[in-house]
């Protein structure tokens, strides 16, 4: 799918939270804010994991199959993210300090 498919989703989306959470306190745009951006998160995270793959989904196990495929692309996702933060804690932070 193209990315303007994927935004054009995305605001429909978005309004569509916006309205039915109706926006009377700070916690509820808090909540609201945070159900957009898990939203906005899982739209282009499907673009990422099927860009360069044929999919269709004309059944259930096509579906399956492509249920398979994003979490083993959000699973490697969230291991890069991992492997970035403990090779970040890992540095010498303090540089070439002389006293």
């Amino acid at each position: 799918m193209e990315i303007g498919v994927f935004l054009l989703i995305f605001i429909f989306l978005a309004f569509l939270i916006w309205i039915m959470i109706g926006i009377k306190s700070h916690q509820h745009k808090r909540v609201a804010l945070l159900l957009i951006l898990l939203l906005l998160f899982f739209i282009f995270g499907l673009k990422m994991a099927f860009s360069g793959k044929d999919m269709q989904i004309n059944s259930i196990s096509d579906l399956g199959k492509a249920v398979k495929i994003y979490f083993s692309w959000l699973g490697s996702a969230l291991n890069n993210i991992q492997l970035i933060t403990a090779q970040a804690i890992k540095m010498n932070w303090k540089g070439n300090s002389t006293t």
